[in-house]
């Protein structure tokens, strides 16, 4: 049965992305141990994704660079970059009718040999993954009938399925329920991966991190714990809102209590 690789260190060295000679991300730092979760967060248009696409050689950077282990991903061959990193973006379509086994599957493609076609190890590997995501029981469902959330946990299952050190993951609980939102992430926290996740809930990624890096228009505003990063002062400034900081006192984990804006008549 399968089993997932360790967790790779990662390196963001100073890297800067533009779109139309306009910079979207600039001179972006972190490092993500081997086996760490480090969550990126900020307001929309901070430009999480354009990091979490550059990471995962979708977006070429205009500088810096990026690091798995020690290896510059920009010189890596993309099979090679396959089998130690894979992305689970927010939205993904398909105007071909596959079963939600068949999605899974896809992250076989490369350990498999030109033309080899998947077998029955790939698919007792990609079944373990579904149903380690909880969607076994809807293996042969079509993907178009799955509800966004399904697809989410199906191609979490399918990024599992494809044994990379690295998981990059784009708002992973945007479509999900907290039951299945929780699941996820605690799954993710105990994978063994070392894990990159752009998160917009802040309570969510201060329960399941152990590093946040906080994006503001394109620029790494601060990184360091949880406890460290979410400040009032630091919510205020990147936000526009008033809140509390205090331990969860169920985790004890930092936990946000947000003020109602004042709302003018």
């Amino acid at each position: 049965m399968s089993h997932l690789a360790t967790g790779e260190p990662l390196s963001v060295q100073e890297v800067t992305v533009s779109f139309s000679g306009s910079a979207v991300l600039q001179g972006a730092t972190v490092l993500v141990p081997e086996g760490g979760f480090t969550g990126i967060i900020g307001p929309n248009g901070s430009g999480k994704s354009t990091l979490l696409r550059s990471i995962a050689r979708l977006l070429a950077p205009d500088g810096g660079a990026i690091v798995i282990g020690d290896d510059d991903i920009a010189r890596l061959p993309r099979r090679e970059l396959a089998r130690r990193l894979a992305l689970v973006e927010q939205n993904v379509t398909t105007d071909i009718d596959l079963t939600a086994l068949q999605v899974v599957l896809l992250g076989r493609i490369p350990h498999q040999s030109a033309w080899q076609g998947s077998s029955e190890v790939d698919r007792a590997i990609a079944l373990h993954h579904l149903e380690k995501v909880g969607m076994a029981d809807k293996a042969d469902r079509s993907w178009h009938r799955l509800s966004g959330g399904e697809q989410q946990r199906v191609q979490l299952a399918r990024a599992f399925a494809q044994e990379p050190t690295v998981l990059a993951l784009d708002e992973p609980t945007n479509h999900l329920d907290i039951a299945h939102a929780l699941q996820l992430l605690a799954t993710v926290q105990h994978i063994g991966l070392t894990v990159v996740a752009a998160l917009h809930d802040l309570n969510l990624a201060a329960m399941f991190c152990d590093h946040l890096m906080v994006l503001h228009e394109g620029r790494v505003m601060s990184s360091g714990a949880p406890e460290e990063v979410l400040t009032p002062e630091l919510l205020r400034a990147v936000y526009g809102v008033e809140a509390s900081v205090e331990p969860n006192p169920i985790t004890g984990r930092v936990a946000i209590s947000f003020y109602p804006p004042t709302v003018s008549h």
